[in-house]
């Protein structure tokens, strides 16, 4: 197959298949500004054409969204040595182990420990894998190895030994260096001590393969006795919040007979605009259950309002009107066209919470002497 250059991501992501993977490679930019072109190509082709033939070593790996992927870990210290940063992983690792084996039963897990520290700093990428299973995407792992920052307080050596985990590695399409490359720049080289460098050991350090049929660990499934926490993404929530996951969580029951809501986001802070993230995957848009999506809902505080939306790329608007054009009969469309419009519609909380938000907005604001 073609290999695809391109100085965009998006672009490349929306051709990524089974056999293709989105590669970024780092180089340095005018005014010495390190700067990404990216490449779609199959793990063989890249290989030897862009790391054996041309030397091509700051190479990163697309954790595409929405994909499978092996666990992973971000470890880093400045002022630490490899030897502290090693040594804080292996008092995490029973907690790993114990919380996978609870769901992998008797799978064989393999722990890959990929090395880049330096005199000044120790940086560890590790990676578990687990012979037939796989995260449903880096989504679930990091909220895995939240569950696993829980258990780790639990007592002060583990507590301080998960401060070296970076929680910041499990967002969309992020973007992990592979094993033999560095930062543009830099010397700093991604080391696996004592294993010879070629495709198939270079294959095997891939976080996010470009096809697997392995079973799926979700953020569902409760690796531990304890019920997971509510996650507030926000360094701020209005005092009802609770109120309205309460009564959310009621519309959840009412429409599904079963739900919970597990996230909230706060993405525009200016309105208190939240995302309020559900465990549902039955999808009132697209009339189906989704294998990965999930439903959410859209909250706005300052209208007094919510809306119901989903993850799927197939049920945002602009697709949503394309699909609807694909129905020949006109009644059947606008039917159809009635139907979503009435699953989307924007919504009024009841009077007793819409009477929480307005005596909260209008709480005179006054300054207090410093």
């Amino acid at each position: 197959m073609p290999i695809d250059r391109c100085n965009k991501l998006l672009p490349l992501l929306e051709k990524a298949d089974a056999e293709r993977s989105v590669f970024a490679v780092q180089y340095m930019g005018h005014r010495e500004i390190p700067l990404y072109k990216f490449v779609l190509a199959s793990d063989w082709e890249f290989f030897h054409n862009d790391i054996l033939r041309n030397g091509v070593n700051t190479v990163c790996e697309v954790i595409r969204e929405n994909r499978p992927c092996h666990l992973y870990l971000d470890m880093d210290a400045h002022g630490k040595t490899r030897e502290e940063v090693l040594q804080s992983w292996e008092c995490l690792r029973p907690l790993f182990e114990k919380a996978l084996r609870q769901k992998v039963k008797d799978d064989k897990i393999d722990i890959i420990i990929l090395d880049s520290s330096s005199d000044s700093k120790g940086s560890l990428h590790i990676i578990l894998k687990c012979s037939s299973h796989i995260f449903t995407n880096n989504v679930h792992c990091g909220a895995f190895v939240n569950l696993i920052g829980e258990v780790a307080s639990g007592s002060l050596e583990s507590k301080s030994a998960f401060e070296y985990v970076d929680l910041a590695v499990y967002s969309k399409n992020r973007m992990m260096r592979m094993w033999g490359s560095t930062k543009v720049g830099q010397d700093r080289f991604l080391k696996w001590e004592g294993v010879d460098f070629n495709f198939n050991t270079w294959k095997s350090t891939r976080i996010c393969p470009t096809h697997s049929t392995l079973t799926k660990i979700e953020l569902q499934d409760k690796y531990f006795q304890s019920e997971q926490k509510l996650s507030f993404v926000a360094s701020w929530a209005p005092p009802f919040m609770n109120a309205i996951v309460d009564y959310l969580t009621r519309v959840l029951h009412d429409q599904f007979g079963t739900g919970s809501i597990h996230e909230i986001i706060c993405v525009v802070p200016e309105t208190l605009t939240y995302t309020v993230n559900t465990d549902i995957k039955t999808c009132l848009i697209a009339d189906k259950t989704h294998k990965t999506n999930h439903m959410y809902f859209v909250v706005h505080i300052m209208r007094g309002t919510y809306r119901y939306s989903c993850r799927s790329s197939g049920c945002q608007w602009k697709n949503r009107q394309a699909r609807l054009k694909e129905i020949e009969n006109k009644n059947n469309r606008r039917q159809e066209a009635v139907r979503i419009d009435k699953v989307t519609q924007v919504t009024r909380f009841p009077k007793e919470i819409q009477k929480n938000i307005d005596e909260w907005l209008n709480v005179p604001l006054s300054a207090k002497p410093v």
